[in-house]
């Protein structure tokens, strides 16, 4: 009579079923870790480009026959070709003074990208800055 519950303990502590519960549990935390990393490295790069962007137009807006609409023209086709013209709505461009030079400066905010189906609301600035060119005399 004792051994019956023990046959019984014994199966009930036992491993069986536990491999499929354990693979899905891992399997979506790695598919989890994967996506983080992969919506990181996306950001990242759109940031980047956007900073690329910015101080390209800004430098191609200072030459000596260009002007701040120049380089506003030219970061919107820079983020259009390289990214998405989604990325192009709010670009501005000015001319500034810094530490007593002139310079052009290019403004771009443009939305987080994210890779599923749910946005985040946030926005990324960045802006480049240029030294304006003047002719000599």
């Amino acid at each position: 009579m004792s051994r019956r519950p023990e046959r019984r303990v014994a199966a009930l502590s036992g491993d069986e079923g536990s491999a499929v519960a354990e693979y899905t549990m891992t399997m979506a935390l790695i598919v989890g870790v994967f996506l983080v990393v992969c919506q990181f490295a996306y950001a990242t790069h759109v940031r980047s480009t956007l900073t690329m962007a910015a101080a390209e137009s800004a430098r191609y807006g200072a030459r000596v026959d260009a002007g701040p609409g120049v380089a506003q023209e030219r970061a919107r086709d820079l983020v259009s070709d390289s990214l998405s013209p989604r990325y192009a709505g709010s670009i501005s461009a000015h001319r500034s003074s810094a530490e007593g030079l002139d310079v052009i400066r290019v403004d771009i905010d443009a939305p987080v990208p994210v890779l599923g189906p749910f946005g985040v609301g946030l926005t990324l600035h960045t802006s480049g800055r240029a030294i304006v060119e003047e002719r000599s005399s």
